[in-house]
């Protein structure tokens, strides 16, 4: 069996039916509980024969069709949790395709689970939220149909809403260790890794950046190109508490880094007589997509480049909030732009 036949095989694996065990389980619990709440309500409402027979049949037939549910629901687990066919990585952009592929595969499993979680934990909040309910109604809490129903259905979307949640950030951190991380590899020597110190005070003396609390910058874009040492990091700053912010902003964007080590410039002048395409170049980053001017500052053997993102728009590397090709592939070509951007700023510092 070759390798493509194993990948696309459908998988029946014990995690699957564990899984498919799981959900129905919570969903015989769920239908207890809808049956001991119907029970609960009726009887508060309707002491003796009239509350006893609306319990009976009202909470049976409810419980059976909850448990009906839940078993349809557990034999679709047990088929497995079938991927939607990947959209062709060409289709949107080929040199795309590296990042997109590697992206794909660490996000289905991801979206596996979250499927097999959201069957069980969504049941399993509703059942917590009707033996809440019912707790709530036996200690003499008024209580009727639309209460009961309202908790129902708020304890279950709080239970799926908390598992999307959870899937989401773990998609999220695929898109960026996978996705950018894949992006930045596929374009020389360069990584995707957690931020290094970053001195704001330095930033502030060189005047690229306002006066700064703190900053927040937790991974970047780093490596080699042409022998100039590359640093694409995102940055937000916080202004001083007191200060003013129409004067002093906050600023959110990209703190951009080149070193070279036989660069030598006092100044932004001095680097463009010696280099004269690099300011221009640097002039040309506010031309791509959701960024603004950006302020520059040389300093000895390094650049320091500090670029605005522009307002209500998505920031370049915050993960899309759909885990798709389709909504990674503009992302991911918007970095690509800029990377590609920042390189041809280090071409233009080769000597000679």
């Amino acid at each position: 069996m070759t390798a493509d036949a194993v990948t696309n095989a459908p998988s029946h694996a014990p995690s699957t039916r564990g899984a498919a065990r799981v959900a129905f389980i919570a969903f015989l619990a769920l239908s207890a509980m809808v049956w001991i709440g119907i029970a609960v309500g009726a009887n508060v409402r309707a002491p003796g024969v009239v509350g006893l027979v609306g319990a009976v049949l009202g909470g049976f037939f409810a419980a059976v069709l909850t448990a009906a549910i839940g078993g349809l629901i557990a034999l679709k687990l047990a088929e497995g949790v079938h991927d939607a066919p990947p959209a062709a990585p060409d289709a949107f952009n080929p040199e795309l395709a590296p990042a997109l592929r590697a992206l794909g595969e660490a996000q289905r499993p991801i979206t596996k689970r979250m499927v097999e979680q959201a069957a069980w934990r969504t049941p399993a909040f509703a059942a917590a939220g009707i033996a809440a309910w019912s707790l709530l109604i036996l200690v003499g809490l008024p209580g009727g149909v639309l209460d009961f129903s309202l908790v129902l259905l708020l304890a279950g979307l709080a239970g799926y809403g908390l598992t999307r949640l959870s899937a989401w950030r773990e998609q999220s951190d695929a898109y960026l260790q996978r996705g950018v991380g894949m992006l930045a590899g596929s374009m020389g020597n360069l990584v995707w890794r957690k931020a290094t110190a970053i001195d704001l005070k330095a930033l502030q003396s060189a005047g690229i950046l306002p006066r700064a609390a703190d900053s927040g910058a937790t991974s970047e874009i780093a490596g080699v190109h042409a022998g100039v040492t590359i640093r694409i990091a995102p940055l937000s700053t916080r202004p001083p508490q007191g200060a003013d912010t129409a004067t002093n902003p906050a600023f959110n964007g990209l703190l951009i880094e080149l070193e070279a080590p036989w660069l030598s410039a006092a100044s932004m002048e001095a680097l463009a007589a010696a280099h004269p395409a690099v300011p221009v170049r640097i002039g040309q980053l506010a031309a791509l997509p959701g960024l603004g001017a950006p302020v520059s500052a040389a300093t000895g053997a390094s650049i320091l480049i500090a670029v605005p993102e522009r307002p209500k728009q998505p920031r370049l590397f915050d993960p899309p909030v759909t885990p798709s090709s389709a909504a990674a592939a503009p992302r991911l070509a918007r970095i690509r732009q800029l990377v590609a951007a920042v390189q041809h700023i280090a071409d233009a510092l080769t000597p000679g």
